[in-house]
């Protein structure tokens, strides 16, 4: 298995072999983008694809932002989607965590359903906050 942070100038190689698997996850947005806004995003280097792959086939996909506020820098995961997650999980996100410290973040953050607390309670995360949205 092989997790692969696709350089900018690859991102058309690899985008379509998740980009069903990210727009699952876009769906959740509840409006704030769609799979063009994310891919864009991927284009311009504001964000960063990741792609899990095994035998040769992509099976996940995660895009990633690095945030700077001020007194911390934290890796954002901002989509993730693909099959058998379980078996990949983990090479994953010791891939990400790993970029993470290279690029000096404190921390990463992953914004999901509540759901994805069931996922991630084995591995010392917290839930920090709920984010709440009424219309304007």
């Amino acid at each position: 298995m092989e997790v692969l942070l696709v350089p900018i100038e690859d991102t058309d190689l690899h985008w379509l072999k998740v980009k069903d698997f990210i727009n699952k996850a876009v769906y959740y947005t509840n409006g704030m983008a769609n799979i063009d806004d994310v891919y864009n995003t991927l284009l311009t280097g504001k964000s960063s694809l990741w792609v899990v792959y095994k035998d040769n086939n992509a099976i996940g996909g995660l895009i990633t932002s690095i945030s700077l506020y001020p007194q911390k820098t934290i890796l954002n995961v901002q989509f993730c989607g693909g099959v058998d997650f379980k078996e990949w999980k983990d090479i994953a996100f010791n891939a990400i965590r790993q970029y993470a410290k290279e690029h000096d973040c404190q921390a990463m953050q992953v914004a999901a359903r509540p759901g994805w607390g069931r996922i991630f309670k084995d591995d010392g995360c917290k839930l920090l906050w709920s984010t709440f949205e009424i219309a304007a």
